[in-house]
């Protein structure tokens, strides 16, 4: 019995580490810190307690912990140390009056051998405020970059087999992805062998930061090998096949003391290194719909507002057109989405086997049985919109003829992650079949002159 436990616990750890990046790969030994609030996030005066453990070759193991805690990125203010007993232990890293971060670096020594972990507490994190404020031209130097960039070339790439990636059930290519005149990014792409064209969901996995390969990129083949589309690339423009001692050699050259590439050019905002755009994409689209999309211009900004999708405070407003006229004029939809990844489809199902989904639903006008609707998400699951007859969609409504899909996401409504004010951003469809069958903006005009207390237009 002690042996299946013992079993049990290696099997666990392996996946453990496998799976948790921040950790040197595939290494003999593993930190786990353990919060008292699970999401790491507490109130600015709250107390934080992290149980450390500390395993070896899947053996918790005991010794004593070093650490320091200090503010986000400034010198340690605290630092002790505690004994791990049947490798565990408890820390006390205290509170923060103000909105911020808390670091805390262990440290511990077994078998003559030391180990390094670090984690970070947050305080009150919705309050904090940027020092630095946004200059007052970014919105124009933006889009005034975008415009040369795009002048400068169409986007291009080169694709060549990785054959000793491809294996029986999926194929690889090394992509060569160029941006502009001066730079490139490479990548491994991964698909799923004999998909259907539009069957297959997309992953891209962009690096963290620093200058390296891309490790063992089998280590990720589930994704293809489950039906999804996977493109891992780097940032550098440095070929993949190179040998690691390259990569070595150019990182201690180009990222190393005051000459990182974080710091390469700051001092011009129009030659910075990270002038090559970041674009956070925090909703969807399904490719055949049109409309309005949020990308976010830094990672703070992303990660802010997808907290506002997974929170249904990011409001997306639909305008279709139905095969047929509803019964009901308005109304809620609820179903249980059950998703078919092999094929992409959607089907209703019950609760025990499904996600639940709603939207609500307005009739606009109908005509020639037709009918112009304005839909309301309330949750976000794949292709719940599409669960309703939509003119041209030939995947769910098969008596329609082919042609562009009649869905457009022609509204969205959310909170600047940075100036935290209520933004709205609308795009009409355009008129042109099968949206010119109405006077869509008139309709919209009508919808919000009939009841002021709703607005469905601005």
């Amino acid at each position: 019995m002690k042996q299946r436990v013992f079993l049990l616990l290696l099997l666990f750890l392996s996946w453990a580490q496998i799976h948790a990046e921040n950790y040197p790969y595939r290494s003999d030994y593993l930190f786990v810190t353990v919060p008292d609030h699970a999401d790491w996030l507490y109130k600015a005066g709250e107390k934080a307690t992290i149980e450390v453990q500390f395993y070896k070759y899947g053996i918790p193991r005991d010794g004593v912990v070093k650490y320091t805690i200090a503010n986000d990125m400034l010198e340690a203010d605290h630092q002790g140390s505690v004994k791990l007993k049947n490798g565990r232990a408890k820390i006390d890293m205290g509170t923060r009056s103000t909105p911020g971060f808390r670091d805390l670096r262990l440290s511990v020594t077994v078998d003559s051998v030391t180990y390094l972990h670090h984690v970070k507490v947050g305080f009150s994190v919705d309050k904090i405020r940027p020092w630095t404020q946004e200059p007052a031209d970014f919105t124009s130097f933006w889009q005034n970059s975008i415009s040369q960039m795009r002048q400068q070339q169409d986007l291009s790439y080169t694709q060549e087999p990785a054959k000793e990636y491809t294996t029986d059930k999926i194929d690889c290519y090394l992509i060569k992805l160029k941006i502009d005149r001066n730079y490139s990014l490479y990548g491994y792409l991964f698909l799923p062998k004999n998909a259907k064209s539009g069957t297959c969901p997309a992953v891209l996995c962009p690096p963290g930061a620093g200058v390296k390969t891309i490790k063992e990129p089998l280590r990720h083949k589930y994704y293809a090998e489950n039906g999804f589309i996977r493109l891992e690339t780097e940032i550098h423009g440095l070929d993949p096949r190179l040998p690691q001692s390259v990569f070595s050699d150019v990182s201690h050259a180009f990222n190393g003391g005051d000459t990182g590439y974080l710091e390469s050019g700051i001092d011009n905002r129009d030659r910075y290194y990270m002038h090559h755009v970041y674009l956070g994409l925090v909703h969807r689209l399904d490719r055949p719909v049109g409309g309005v999309m949020i990308f976010a211009k830094t990672s703070k900004a992303a990660s802010r507002l997808s907290d506002q999708v997974r929170t249904h405070t990011f409001k997306k407003e639909y305008l279709a057109l139905l095969d047929g006229t509803p019964k009901k004029k308005q109304g809620t939809l609820v179903d249980y989405l059950k998703k078919d990844t092999k094929n992409n489809r959607v089907t209703v199902t019950n609760e025990k086997e499904g996600k639940k989904s709603i939207l609500h639903y307005d009739v606009l006008e109908t005509k020639q049985n037709r009918a112009l609707v304005h839909i309301t998400l309330e949750t976000g699951r794949s292709h719940q919109i599409r669960n309703l007859p939509l003119v041209y969609d030939q995947r769910y409504n098969p008596h329609t003829k082919k042609g562009q899909i009649a869905l457009y996401a022609y509204q969205l409504t959310f909170i600047h992650p940075t100036q935290k004010e209520p933004m709205t951003i609308s795009c009409l469809p355009p008129k042109k079949d099968p949206w010119n069958l109405f006077e869509v903006e008139q309709c919209l005009k009508n919808t919000e002159e009939k009841d002021t207390s709703e607005k469905v237009c601005l």
